[in-house]
């Protein structure tokens, strides 16, 4: 029977349908297809359907029914033949010899010999063969017992969720259990063979058979972090149905032992997540390590909601020697200690916000801290030929560890910030104006002044603007293809007062950089630091082709100008001299999706005083079930004028390639063309069929010098490998959180 695949319901994939093949498995060389329930009543559940026999002969003796040739029996759903059947109608005990078949949605039982009760389908089976459509796993047993709806027993077994075309690896077991109930299974006496290699024996294991949580050990993780070998081992505990933790001991290289914990709790208001991690002694410098977050999400009622989410480390290269992160994500400069309080109501929103960051790169200033920042802030109801009218207020205490109060250089204290306003929107099918008014107010009471300094500053500015836009459009057919083609030119011009505002901190204000979305904006900082001075107009257009057929917005190109009445004299360095030019650069923007499987995003800034390209960026993906590939390239040219824009080129590439359907291949490569260095090498390749998979990611990427903000010669480097026996877990999920950090749009084949 064991090279009958047939017997298994197993079609290989020659001889599928178009459907069947569509429910493959990656990897598969075929499917589990169940035959049509073709019998009567089989649409039924078993305990709502009438008892239907039917065989070549059949005697009937007291309560004895003897059936024999080619018995079929049916009860519903169940459906059941063999050779020769006998069937009490006392105790509705049904003996089965011979070919015994056994069905039912998603279940095959084949066996030799079988008693089956026909009210509930318990029983027990000699030489019995079980299949699971769905999730494929497989049984061979020497004895089977069903002796409850959720339970299974075998003796002498053979437990698999390998094809049976493709046996790459079983567990042999003197007893095996399976308890659908909890969704785990036991054994004893276990042998794990791979490819009839025996590679592991335990007394006793369990093992999951679905989705569902049980505590135990977890598969290990191995990776190479900076050429040092690193294994952790996982137990998990499944405290409660609400309740759960994670233990970890850990082997860090030349580091030495940590542990690592985490535990989830869940209740009606809340999620919480409390993790964190520590190795008492590092055998490199001898010092204590830890890592401890705190994460919280949650709603009360309707209009409220909570949100935590704190990290503190104890070194700033902490997340660089055990992170398993992309690299990437390791070189993140602080760490967010967060809390804040939402309420969202139809008219209203507000907010009550604490934060503060730990610094973990000592070329960057810690960020200030708000202790607290209380917001509120009406919405816009968007009533066409009605006045909108606009409300927000914010408080703020702002704090530094370097603060003037405390010695150091950096303002502190409070910022009020109010703004009010009213705009009367006019919208036609064939365009708009929309013209707005408002004021802005800040003020200011910092600590630890000098006596000659202002400690109380504060500046209020009105200001106003007018939006207008025409839309027009045509039928517009190219080959085959019918489009809507639209046009859409823009107004929008801008007036803001000036007010001398030099005495005023820099807490949070930075200016924008500039693309066609700024034309539009009635600022361009971002911050309640800096109320800009403008007198400006903004003039744009827009082309939309819309496929009539598919509705899809297949190509999008726009492009617009600032012109500039005015100096401006408000910039986020006080200090520095206004801005005189009489215009902006020309912004561009295109976006191009002609299906759904490719687009296309590019950006520009053309200097059209100068006649160069300022800035110029590109970005591509094209996504199939065969291929996934990430194309950009972004080029910068410095600012002298503003020491935050620095030269830049660099080109990224990256690719998930499908070599066919069992192996993958992934790479990514990011370049710095001005320097002429690799920034950052990604290369991973993967086996998957329908029963293991394995998965290896090496990464490379040139080290952060904390101590001066560059990137060194040397390089950090990882290497992570995850390997799975379907079915039985896997080892080294962390490879899946790098490919997806790494590589946009990459997931995993299942």
């Amino acid at each position: 029977m064991a090279n009958d695949y047939s017997a298994w319901d197993w079609l290989p994939e020659q001889e599928l349908n178009d459907q069947q093949r569509c429910q493959m498995g990656t990897g598969c060389k075929g499917a589990y297809v169940e035959p049509i329930a073709d019998w009567p009543d089989a649409q039924l559940p078993p305990e709502e359907a009438s008892l239907h026999a039917g065989a070549n002969q059949s005697l009937m003796t007291d309560d004895l029914v003897e059936l024999n040739g080619e018995v079929i029996i049916s009860k519903g759903q169940r459906r059941i033949s063999a050779d020769s059947a006998t069937l009490n109608r006392l105790s509705n005990i049904l003996n089965l010899k011979g070919h015994v078949e056994v069905r039912e949605p998603g279940v095959l039982l084949r066996c030799d010999a079988g008693q089956i009760n026909t009210n509930n389908g318990l029983g027990s089976f000699s030489n019995a063969h079980i299949l699971n459509h769905d999730t494929g796993l497989r049984i061979s047993a020497d004895q089977a017992e069903h002796p409850s709806e959720f339970s299974f027993t075998f003796s002498g077994a053979r437990y698999t969720q390998c094809t049976p075309d493709d046996e790459v690896w079983v567990i042999s077991a003197g007893q095996l259990e399976l308890d659908q109930a909890t969704g785990w299974g036991s054994a004893e006496d276990v042998v794990l063979r791979v490819k009839d290699i025996p590679v592991f024996y335990s007394p006793y294991l369990s093992f999951p058979i679905d989705k569902r949580r049980k505590t135990g050990f977890l598969w290990p993780t191995i990776a190479s972090n900076n050429g040092s070998l690193d294994l952790s081992l996982p137990y998990y505990l499944n405290i409660a149905p609400n309740v759960d933790a994670t233990l970890t001991p850990r082997k860090v290289g030349s580091h030495g032992n940590m542990l690592e914990a985490e535990t989830r709790y869940l209740n009606e208001y809340s999620f919480w997540t409390l993790a964190g991690a520590q190795l008492n002694d590092d055998e490199l410098d001898g010092d204590k390590r830890w890592l401890g977050n705190i994460q919280e999400r949650g709603r009360i009622g309707e209009y409220w909601s909570h949100r935590i989410d704190y990290s503190k480390a104890s070194d700033s290269d902490y997340l660089r020697d055990f992170s398993f992160d992309s690299i990437n994500t390791q070189r993140q400069n602080h760490l967010a200690q967060t809390g804040t309080v939402n309420f969202h109501s139809q008219y209203w929103r507000g907010q009550v916000l604490v934060q503060e960051h730990q610094s973990l790169d000592a070329v960057y200033n810690a960020p200030y801290k708000r202790l607290p920042q209380i917001s509120l802030s009406n919405q816009s109801q968007g009533v066409n030929f009605s006045p909108d009218y606009s409300l927000s207020l914010q408080f703020t205490e702002f704090d530094h560890e370097e603060s003037k109060e405390k010695g150091g250089s950096f303002d502190s204290g409070q910022r009020r910030y109010a703004e009010a306003g009213v705009s009367f929107p006019m919208r036609w099918a064939p365009g708009f104006i929309i013209p707005s008014t408002k004021i802005r107010h800040v003020s200011y009471q910092l600590d630890g002044l000098q006596a000659s300094e202002e400690d109380s500053p504060e500046a209020t500015v009105a200001s106003g603007s007018l939006d207008m836009g025409l839309i027009f459009e045509r039928p517009f057919s190219l080959s085959d293809s019918s489009y809507k083609q639209t046009l859409e030119p823009r107004l929008y011009h801008l007036y803001s007062d000036y007010e001398e505002q030099s005495q005023q901190p820099d807490f949070d204000s930075k200016a924008l950089s500039f693309s066609y979305n700024q034309l539009f904006r009635d600022s361009r900082f971002i911050g309640h630091d800096r109320l800009d001075d403008a007198n400006q107009t903004s003039v744009g257009v827009t082309s939309r082709y819309i496929d009539q057929k598919s509705g899809l917005e297949t190509l999008t190109l726009s492009v617009g100008q600032t012109f500039y009445w005015q100096d401006r004299r408000i910039q986020e360095d006080l200090s520095n001299s206004p801005l005189s030019q009489d215009n902006s650069q020309l912004a561009t923007e295109i976006r191009y999706q002609p299906h759904t499987n490719f687009w296309l995003n590019s950006t520009s800034l053309w200097d059209t005083r100068q006649d160069k390209m300022d800035e110029f960026a590109v970005s591509s993906q094209y996504n199939n079930d065969k291929t996934l590939l990430n194309v950009g390239y972004r080029f910068r040219r410095e600012d002298p004028a503003t020491s935050s824009i620095e030269a830049l080129e660099q080109a990224d590439i990256s690719t998930v390639i499908a070599l066919n359907d069992r192996w993958q291949a992934m790479a990514r490569f990011q370049y710095d063309v001005a320097e002429d260095r690799s920034l950052e090498d990604l290369i991973g390749i993967e086996y998957q069929d329908c029963c293991w998979l394995t998965r290896i990611v090496y990464q490379r990427a040139v080290k952060k010098s904390n101590a001066s903000n560059t990137l060194d010669t040397d390089r950090d480097h990882k290497i992570v490998l995850q390997f799975q026996l379907k079915g039985l877990g896997g080892i080294g999920n962390k490879a899946i959180r790098l490919l997806q950090e790494s590589i946009l749009g990459y997931e995993e084949r299942e």
